[in-house]
Order: structure tokens, then C-alpha cells, then sequence
């Protein structure tokens, strides 16, 4: 939350805008294909809030745990983030 700007230009007539970001943590746990996957309510466009939702998940690279199983072989594994932004 700490980094999370908020866009000047957000959705003036809703309380909340969610943008669902999807994304791969490495082994490594750096983050990698940030892409947005869906937006709620559906029927608006933030493009900024979109952007501002992957600079959030690229700031955070290093910052996740992956996947590992019982003997601590690590895997890379898709997260789904959402993020809400909030205009009041």
C-alpha cells in the first residue's frame, strides 16, 4: 500500500476500480509476464490504473516466496493480484 499511487484520472463516478494483474513468480522470485487479466466493473476503462497496477507488481520483483514442494524443489508459479484502487 505503501507504494501504491493513486491516479489522478481514476473512474470518477465509481468507489472502487479493481484491476487484476497475472503474473509469474520465478524460482528466483523475481517477477516476470505481468499482464492485465480482467477489470471490475467490466464496463469502465482506467488505462491508468492499469499501468499503475503493473508498476506495483514490478516494484514488489523479490519480493514473493515460489512454489516449492515438500523436499524444497522451487517451481515458478502464476498469481492472479487484485488491486484496488479507491476514490474516496
Amino acid at each position: 500500500k505503501a507504494n501504491l499511487k493513486i491516479p489522478s484520472q481514476i473512474i470518477q463516478d465509481q468507489e472502487t476500480f479493481t484491476v487484476i494483474v497475472q503474473f509469474i513468480v520465478r524460482t528466483d522470485s523475481t517477477i516476470s509476464l505481468p499482464k492485465i487479466i480482467n477489470t471490475k466493473p467490466p464496463q469502465y476503462e482506467c488505462k491508468v490504473c492499469e499501468q499503475e497496477a503493473i508498476r506495483i507488481v514490478n516494484s514488489s520483483s523479490k519480493l514473493w516466496t515460489p512454489c516449492s514442494n515438500g523436499s524444497g524443489k522451487l517451481y515458478n508459479s502464476f498469481i492472479e493480484l487484485p488491486i484496488q484502487f479507491k476514490t474516496n
